[in-house]
């Protein structure tokens, strides 16, 4: 899937921690995918959960362990909750990129870097 911007919407965060929130990459029914810029200039993407994946508490926090798994023991972590989680239900994230930034709190997202196609909510 190649990763094309949108422009933001009435709503849309326009920062999550030291990122600049720029673009919409992906919108997907668990979350938000957005472009952003990192404090040192280069480009992130940004996931973010939506507020009802938010309010869930189980969807949450598979999202923050496999973040904090990913971010601890490189991708496994991640590939691990992609497997147990393949439900219509949860935020499911294709592939594990590089961990750079997250917050675990009521809206949790995560940072990593921006690659084309490569970190993406599963519709």
């Amino acid at each position: 899937m190649a990763n094309v911007a949108s422009p933001l919407q009435y709503g849309d965060p326009p920062r999550l921690g030291p990122y600049v929130v720029q673009a919409r990459l992906q919108t997907a029914p668990a979350g938000f995918v957005y472009l952003g810029r990192a404090p040192d200039g280069r480009a992130v993407s940004l996931a973010v959960l939506t507020r009802g994946a938010a309010l869930d508490a189980a969807a949450r926090d598979r999202f923050v362990t496999a973040v904090k798994e990913a971010g601890e023991s490189g991708a496994s972590g991640m590939r691990g909750w992609l497997e147990r989680a393949g439900r219509p239900r949860g935020a499911v994230l294709d592939d594990a990129p590089e961990v750079l930034d997250m917050d675990g709190g009521r809206a949790p997202w995560v940072a990593v870097p921006y690659v084309p196609g490569l970190f993406a909510f599963r519709e």
